[in-house]
């Protein structure tokens, strides 16, 4: 190779890998511009999708603003992306992350109620499909006893192990939950006591604090009137915090008027909901509030499903519920 050639041929290589990455570049605008030209209604089912590409540019817009390497392969940056590594290994569980934002700001990971209301929005077109098959057939309202019925609430704590759950499985486990709740706040009522679902409701509706994050000792003599058994009294206890959950869900959909149906949307996150507390709740009405344009296809999925919800919940509560 001549001394001209062998000078200029990696500043052709260069010419041309930045040609490549041009072009690519390019092509990420004109399909970004492309979507956002499209009706927000029909972005809609795709927001999680959307919210995922976003924090992907976002992570490297930091790498290279910063500096790194998106490639594990290059050697040239893989002493920077070691201690980085090793930090976050070190990091708590549950200790809330930082990233970056464009201009360098630190952004902290997404909240729990963001993280559900996302996988909501992900999942509810496709559960919406999966019902369709199971609307007119009620034969997953079995006449085995409730606390069968309550068999995956221990996977879902992770504190068994994985085992398939179909969808007949979780609406038996949503259903058992919220009969469960009901039957606990008619027990507190029968009682004189006032029932922590309308304390929680009527406080976290208020735009107030819940003043309790605990189903409370009522439950206690409750649990033990269910069931002799330990292994069961923990599940109905998990159980009532669940059906509890799902009925302020149901009262928050009709406050912001998307009528019923968002509890039986947040029982298929079941992890995710063992995970929420009452304060996250104050959250879910405000990014709910904020733009109801953007969480069409709850408010669809509510007026399809909704009706229905609440008839399977009654069913299921006049076979299996405290009378």
């Amino acid at each position: 190779m001549d001394p001209l050639t062998e000078n200029w041929a990696p500043r052709l290589e260069s010419l041309r890998d930045r040609d490549e990455e041009h072009q690519l570049i390019a092509n990420a605008a004109r399909l970004t511009d492309l979507i956002g030209s499209r009706p927000l209604q029909k972005l809609a089912p795709y927001a999680g999708q959307i919210e995922e590409l976003a924090s992907a540019a976002c992570r490297l817009s930091s790498m290279v603003l910063s500096g790194r390497s998106s490639s594990p392969d290059d050697e040239r940056y893989r002493t920077m992306e070691e201690p980085n590594t090793r930090r976050e290994a070190q990091s708590p569980a549950g200790a809330t992350s930082v990233t970056s934002n464009r201009d360098g700001a630190p952004k902290q990971r997404k909240s729990k109620a963001a993280d559900l209301l996302s996988a909501i929005m992900r999942d509810c077109q496709a559960l919406g499909e999966d019902l369709k098959g199971n609307m007119m057939i009620m034969d997953w309202l079995a006449p085995s006893e409730r606390i069968a019925h309550l068999a995956p609430i221990f996977f879902f704590q992770g504190r068994s192990p994985n085992r398939p759950v179909t969808i007949h499985d979780q609406l038996l486990l949503a259903s058992s939950c919220v009969s469960l709740a009901e039957d606990f706040a008619s027990y507190e009522a029968k009682h004189g006591w006032e029932p922590k679902l309308d304390v929680l409701s009527a406080r976290i509706l208020a735009g107030e604090e819940p003043a309790c994050q605990a189903i409370g000792k009522h439950a206690q003599s409750f649990i033990a009137s269910q069931t002799p058994v330990l292994a069961h009294q923990q599940k109905i206890d998990a159980a009532i915090r669940q059906g509890t959950k799902l009925l302020v869900l149901e009262r928050v959909g009709h406050q912001l008027g998307f009528g019923n149906g968002l509890g039986l949307l947040a029982s298929f996150q079941s992890r995710k909901l063992l995970r929420l507390s009452y304060k996250d709740f104050a959250e879910i009405i405000d990014l709910l509030a904020s733009d109801m344009r953007l969480y069409q296809p709850i408010a669809f999925f509510c007026r399809e499903y909704g009706a229905w919800w609440v008839q399977c919940c009654a069913c299921y509560h006049s076979k299996h519920g405290t009378h």
